[in-house]
């Protein structure tokens, strides 16, 4: 289990301690541990809520509420649970903070009270029974949906957005000069991407739901499990490079809609357009012969 631990910087020391209390099982992310010399703070902060962890522990105490770094943790920490569908976030006051936690959406949610500073050891163990509860419901739920049903949501949810990324790929194979002035071959750009966007918008924030879900019910299968981990992360890098690059396209069709370029700038701009293309297109072949793969692969192994 892992887990990310969010505190204002005073406080440090003393989640340190706390955490070390907890079973040798669980593993946790900090901040000041886990980034690289030159990192880029807001970003890798989201992947490791995004991707990296189980649960999301958030340490408060007067000087954390009062901290723009944390609220932006909670904030990402709460959007990851409302993609997971589970209990995500869990609070724990390290003073008596219950008054100002609706400034975090969290008036309504379980804590666990930890202002006696002497008592850090009970602290530990509460969140270990805490963790223990959560992960056992997870288990629960998992069983009761079956990993049919959880393959077949998957493979759903891939297919409609390869399919939709196709199209959108597609719709972009005419000329610079026909998209610029056929008007049907532009709306038909319009409403692709459109259509990708409403596709893509509900199944990329769900990819670590799937992942995780897979995982936990595949779990004696280490090589599929790294398999599924592996395909998640392909999915989520085609979808923010070779897909986000069509973006390239429609820089090019606006530029020149606004000025019209001469032969040889729209010879250059093709040239680009056909290259992003191409790398799309690639991207999303391989990608679907890997998913054919692992999907088979995983059926195989339902009893």
């Amino acid at each position: 289990m892992h887990l990310f631990l969010s505190h204002q910087s005073c406080s440090k020391p003393r989640v340190r301690r706390i955490a070390k209390g907890l079973p040798p099982h669980v593993s946790w992310w900090l901040d000041q541990d886990e980034m690289p010399p030159g990192s880029v703070f807001p970003r890798h902060i989201e992947e490791a809520i995004a991707q990296k962890c189980d649960f999301f522990i958030a340490f408060l105490d007067e000087r954390a509420l009062d901290s723009e770094w944390v609220r932006r943790e909670i904030a990402l920490g709460l959007r990851r649970e409302a993609d997971l569908q589970r209990t995500f976030v869990i609070p724990v006051l390290l003073q008596d903070v219950r008054a100002r936690l609706h400034e975090l959406d969290l008036a309504e949610r379980l804590y666990l009270p930890g202002w006696d500073e002497d008592d850090d050891a009970r602290l530990a163990q509460a969140l270990s029974a805490q963790l223990f509860a959560l992960a056992s419901r997870i288990i629960e739920s998992l069983r009761g949906l079956g990993r049919r049903g959880m393959l077949d949501a998957f493979a759903a949810e891939l297919t409609a957005w390869k399919q939709a990324a196709f199209q959108w790929r597609a719709s972009l194979g005419n000329s610079i000069a026909v998209l610029i002035t056929n008007q049907a071959a532009f709306d038909h750009v319009r409403e692709s991407v459109a259509a990708y966007n409403r596709v893509a918008d509900v199944f990329i924030p769900r990819l670590a739901l799937h992942r995780d879900r897979i995982t936990a019910a595949w779990a004696s299968y280490r090589g599929l499990c790294e398999d599924t981990r592996d395909l998640v992360g392909r999915i989520e890098q085609v979808y923010r490079s070779e897909m986000y690059r069509l973006n390239e396209i429609h820089e090019l069709v606006h530029a020149a809609l606004v000025a019209p370029p001469d032969a040889e700038r729209l010879a250059t701009a093709d040239a680009r357009r056909s290259a992003i293309l191409a790398e799309a297109g690639a991207a999303l072949d391989q990608l679907s012969e890997r998913a054919t793969r692992l999907l088979a692969a995983l059926e195989r192994e339902i009893s």
